[in-house]
């Protein structure tokens, strides 16, 4: 089962079970990393059966450390992460993580 985008969530474990009067002991955490990959389409095919919410989702686009403003340009996008242009795509990687928060079986 793959769980959908829309319960990837920015939010701490906290905020959800607040948010959702529910007890964060109830669940087990299960950090789930992805690097390399295609995106996030990656990312969610390594999230484990029977989540409820993937919580302190992060996704980022490093670009290698070679590279600076002064050789390339870039700006920021709408949602305020650095664009590289000019930067073969070879040197730039995924990098996603976040916390499955999986019920403990009652």
């Amino acid at each position: 089962m793959t769980i959908t985008l829309e319960r990837v969530l920015t939010m701490s474990a906290q905020a959800y079970c607040a948010m959702n009067s529910i007890k964060l002991n109830d669940y087990y955490a299960v950090g789930v990393h992805c690097s390399n990959g295609e995106g996030i389409e990656d990312f969610t095919k390594l999230i484990p059966d029977d989540t409820e919410a993937v919580v302190n989702f992060i996704f980022s686009i490093p670009v290698a450390a070679r590279y600076n403003d002064e050789e390339f340009s870039s700006r920021v996008n709408e949602i305020g992460v650095p664009f590289y242009r000019n930067v073969p795509q070879d040197d730039v990687y995924y990098c996603a993580s976040g916390v499955a928060l999986v019920p403990k079986k009652r």
